[in-house]
C-alpha cells in the first residue's frame, strides 16, 4: 500500500535529486538539472506546495515519488508524476498513485487532466493508456540531445464529477492512504 501526503517545501531537495537521476531526466528533459535550474524551480515548487496540488508518494514508510498538477483553467490541470526511486518501479505504485491523483483532482473540482510524455518513454505512454488517457497532441522535434531528436506526446483524461463522499483511507479499494501532513 502507498501513502500520499501533501508536499512541503523541505521536500524540494529530494524531488530535485529524483529529477536529476539519469534514468529519470533522460525520460523527461533535454539535460540534467543544474544549480541554476534548481534555483529557478524553487518558486514553482513553492507555488504548488502553497496551492495544495503537490504530493509525495510514500511506500513502506519512505518517499518514492511525487505527483500533482498545475491548474490551467478552473476545470483543467496539467498533471505530473515521477516515481523517483527506481527500485520502486514495476510494483504498482504508479497505478495506485494515479488513482489517488484522479480522486484528489476531481475533489478539487477538476473535470480533466492532461500531461506530456517524451516519445523515448514508451513505458510511460503505455502506462497512461492503461490509466485511461488518450492522445491529444504531438510536437515533433521537441528538443535534440546527443544528435537525436525527441518528440513530445500530449495525453488527456476526463475525470468523473467530484464525489463529496469520504476521503481516501486505508480501506479504499485503490489501497491508498492519504495523510494530512
Amino acid at each position: 500500500m502507498i501513502s500520499v501526503r501533501p508536499a512541503h517545501i523541505r521536500d524540494l531537495g529530494t524531488v530535485l535529486d529524483w529529477l536529476n537521476k539519469e534514468d529519470i531526466w533522460r525520460l523527461d528533459s533535454p539535460e540534467p538539472y543544474t544549480r541554476r535550474t534548481r534555483q529557478q524551480f524553487a518558486p514553482q515548487w513553492q507555488t504548488l506546495v502553497d496551492g495544495g496540488t503537490a504530493f509525495i508518494i510514500e511506500f513502506r514508510g519512505r518517499p518514492v515519488g511525487h505527483m500533482g498538477w498545475v491548474r490551467h483553467t478552473e476545470e483543467l490541470g496539467e498533471f505530473y508524476i515521477v516515481i523517483g526511486e527506481t527500485d520502486a518501479w514495476g510494483l504498482g505504485i504508479g497505478r495506485s498513485a494515479m488513482e489517488a491523483l484522479f480522486r484528489l483532482a476531481a475533489g478539487r473540482g477538476l473535470a480533466g487532466l492532461f500531461g506530456r510524455v517524451l516519445g523515448n518513454n514508451p513505458r510511460a505512454l503505455a502506462f497512461f493508456r492503461k490509466m485511461g488517457f488518450t492522445p491529444c497532441g504531438h510536437t515533433r522535434n521537441y528538443f535534440t540531445r546527443d544528435q537525436q531528436s525527441f518528440d513530445l506526446h500530449w495525453v488527456k483524461r476526463s475525470l468523473k464529477p467530484a464525489d463529496p463522499g469520504p476521503q481516501l483511507n486505508a480501506a479504499d479499494p485503490v489501497g491508498v492512504e492519504l495523510s494530512e501532513g
